[in-house]
């Protein structure tokens, strides 16, 4: 599990969300093939926390406290799955890593 801040941005947008508390936990593998046959060890369930904007299908979350290890850049994800809001606030929604640029 990693606990984090993250950036929201949409493309044609901008940044819509900026240090949104987030927590992130890889998906079961064989769930993840699902959603990224290719690499299913790149797929995080993403949780985010007390966020009002909607995010939706293809924004991209960048992780401001870690950095990816094969580009040395901060690492991001892109939201693969339909995103989910509740009452409290929070939000949830599936994501892929991805690498290079958004």
């Amino acid at each position: 599990m990693i606990e984090t801040t993250v950036t929201i941005t949409r493309k044609g947008t901008g940044a819509i969300a900026q240090n949104v508390a987030a927590q992130l936990e890889q998906k079961n593998t064989m769930m993840a093939a699902y959603y990224n046959g290719a690499h299913p060890y790149d797929v995080f369930d993403c949780f985010l926390k007390y966020l009002l904007t909607p995010v939706l299908r293809g924004d991209v979350v960048t992780d401001q406290q870690h950095t990816d290890p094969l580009t040395n850049a901060l690492t991001i994800y892109r939201v693969v799955g339909r995103p989910q809001a509740f009452p409290d606030g929070h939000q949830e929604c599936v994501v892929d890593q991805f690498g290079g640029p958004s």
